[in-house]
């Protein structure tokens, strides 16, 4: 399963993190994706002598592996980062209320729910989708989607009766 989502992870920074002696999340499985992202801008650290909670400063929720100071100033920084997706990525979710969106794109509906729904980059502003049924926007950052226009002020599409994209509104998940 991971295969099939790594790329959803190429166009941001990642920290992969783990314990060394980590039960839950067996150090061998994050170390398989910091494979997969080879090449992508992301950072692997196994955690020597940490399993996969652990709370080890005087401050309470201040440390363990969610909340200490190597994640806060990572976040600091990727949050405060706007880097572009490149052309060719591939954005892969099987359940849109488990992946959030990215590169100013989320799928909010899939054609065939819990199937692998696609949505790639293929050039500048542009997008090509598979198994999507409406999709939220960013407005004025795409031209294009399966070879439709797109106004510069929609923030949601969705597939008409003909297949065609056109604005929408919310209207439930899934």
């Amino acid at each position: 399963a991971v295969d099939a989502v790594a790329s959803n992870l190429c166009c941001m920074r990642s920290l992969l993190r783990v314990g060394a002696v980590d039960e839950a999340v067996p150090p061998y499985h994050v170390g398989r994706i910091a494979r997969l992202l080879e090449g992508c801008s992301s950072e692997y650290e196994e955690v020597p002598s940490k399993g996969h909670w652990w709370w080890d400063t005087a401050v309470a929720n201040d440390g363990g592996t969610v909340n200490d100071e190597r994640l806060r100033k990572f976040f600091a920084e990727a949050f405060s980062s706007q880097d572009d997706c490149p052309i060719g990525y591939e954005h892969v979710t099987t359940n849109v209320d488990a992946v959030l969106g990215s590169c100013g794109f989320r799928v909010e509906q899939q054609v065939v729910p819990f199937r692998t729904s696609r949505v790639a980059l293929i050039a500048d502003r542009s997008l090509r989708t598979q198994n999507v049924r409406r999709l939220a926007v960013e407005a004025g950052h795409f031209d294009t989607v399966d070879g439709d226009a797109i106004a510069d002020t929609t923030t949601r599409i969705c597939r008409s009766s003909d297949a065609a994209w056109v604005p929408c509104e919310a209207t439930g998940r899934g």
